[in-house]
């Protein structure tokens, strides 16, 4: 501790004294209002806090605190590759995506559900733009995660500048 902090005391920011170093313990929390996070009324340093949601629907809960929205279905199958949730009716599907490839082993304008067989209602492969860590781009479908084809940076820019967002692995 140094002089100034001797005389007048430490001034704390986010869990240190900014005069000379020392780090504060023995924090007192207080709740913010309208953002889950406490913050020490001593040292102004600030931790999240879990919300707490409440209902309000039948899947739809609100945080009391900062008003953060989230849906919980509870999904139960229906039939191929469909699920029903059992509180409001929502259904959505889980189709598992893959390649479909010809007699040959060449890829075929389309990806097929491995569980139904269902052809993508896309019609055909929906391309993205996925960077490899080596500094290769290959365009992918965001579907079945075939590899279409490699790309050149130049090409992978412009795509992903169309439309054609880019993932990363």
């Amino acid at each position: 501790m140094n002089i100034i902090c001797r005389i007048w005391g430490h001034r704390w920011k986010d869990g240190f004294c900014i005069r000379c170093g020392s780090e504060h313990e023995g924090h007192e929390w207080a709740p913010q209002p309208g953002i889950c996070v406490d913050k020490c009324v001593i040292c102004n340093m600030s931790r999240e806090t879990p919300h707490n949601f409440s209902p309000r629907g039948k899947c739809e809960y609100v945080c009391t605190n900062c008003g953060k929205q989230v849906q919980r279905h509870n999904y139960v199958p229906k039939g191929d590759c469909r699920a029903v949730c059992l509180n409001c009716g929502a259904e959505r599907s889980d189709h598992k995506w893959n390649v479909v490839k010809t007699s040959n082993g060449s890829l075929k304008n389309g990806c097929k559900c491995l569980a139904c067989g269902i052809i993508n209602p896309e019609g055909e492969h929906v391309p993205v733009v996925k960077s490899h860590v080596s500094g290769t781009f290959f365009l992918v479908c965001s579907v079945c995660g075939a590899t279409l084809r490699e790309i050149d940076k130049e090409e992978a820019m412009r795509l992903s500048s169309h439309g054609h967002k880019e993932v990363s692995k």
